[in-house]
């Protein structure tokens, strides 16, 4: 999420800098607050999948154990009704409840929950 942040700003500072000089098809593509805001909740829908995978890449610990516990966890943390946790380096953690999310997150979300929950299901029943 940090790399995330990172472009976030340098892309905002660009947009102050060049946004005159860029011209009309800058302009008419360049992200507004609300592009913003979806990308940052995306991000943070996105981060307990990537931590996990990162962790899953060990080689100096055994993986395989932590497969089904992680599985039914991200489950969890993507039901409809779970808090999405905002955390990113260098600012303050928050909640965000699922009525304040933009539209098209908490629908992806969502989606993304079904599928886990399917892939869940058939990673169970085969044990």
């Amino acid at each position: 999420m940090e790399w995330f942040r990172l472009c976030q700003r340098a892309i905002q500072l660009f947009d102050v800098n060049h946004a005159r000089k860029a011209g009309d098809a800058y302009r008419h593509h360049q992200m507004n607050l609300d592009d913003w805001e979806i990308n940052l909740e995306s991000v943070a829908v996105l981060q307990p999948i990537a931590d996990w995978t990162q962790h899953m890449q060990g080689t100096k610990y055994p993986t395989l154990p932590l497969v089904l516990p992680t599985v039914y966890g991200l489950i969890a943390g993507m039901a409809p009704t779970a808090t999405l946790t905002m955390a990113f380096h260098g600012k303050p953690t928050y909640e965000l409840a699922p009525s304040e999310m933009e539209d098209s997150v908490r629908e992806a979300r969502h989606a993304m929950y079904e599928d886990w929950v399917r892939i869940g299901y058939a990673v169970g029943s085969r044990s």
